[in-house]
């Protein structure tokens, strides 16, 4: 036990010393982390606020059991967490943290007018793999909470099985 926290300490030590003595500093480190809190925070509402809510609803109003309405509730919730956060958003992530030394991309608002001036082809550049993506680990994700929740509370659950 003690030699692991240990380890842990000297791993911790030597990750900080790796990124002070990196040219780009603990500014390197943050840099774009708005920009991904934001697609992030969108992200996870797809996945556990939209999808959840929409298979309830689904399976009380439907009757095309709890692959169907899984399924369809994931989709959904995919497809809005790609839609808001795939073609801006997370665009000007990643162009801030590809530039470090923000060269090309000053902060947070010159990106986003940088990106914009640019056009919308860079704003869509690989948006459908970030669609299918996202959508794929929501499907992924909505499918193990399922399979969670009957297992810890199968009594609620008594009907679909």
């Amino acid at each position: 036990m003690v030699r692991s926290i240990c380890h842990r300490m000297v791993d911790q030590r030597i990750f900080w010393d790796l990124v002070q003595k990196n040219s780009f500093g603990k500014h390197g480190l943050g840099r774009g982390f708005l920009p991904a809190a934001c697609r992030d925070a969108i992200y996870v509402g797809g996945m556990l606020g939209i999808s959840p809510i929409l298979q309830d609803w689904l399976m009380e109003n439907t009757d095309w059991g709890i692959s169907g309405t899984g399924l369809v509730a994931s989709l959904v919730g995919g497809a809005f967490a790609a839609v808001l956060s795939a073609p801006e958003i997370d665009t000007v992530k990643i162009c801030m943290q590809s530039d470090l030394k923000g060269d090309m991309y000053g902060g947070i608002r010159q990106t986003f007018v940088t990106v914009r001036n640019r056009g919308v082809r860079l704003l869509c550049n690989g948006a459908m793999w970030r669609a299918v993506n996202i959508t794929g680990a929501i499907i992924l994700v909505n499918k193990f909470r399922m399979r969670v929740a009957l297992l810890m509370f199968p009594h609620p659950f008594s009907v679909l099985i």
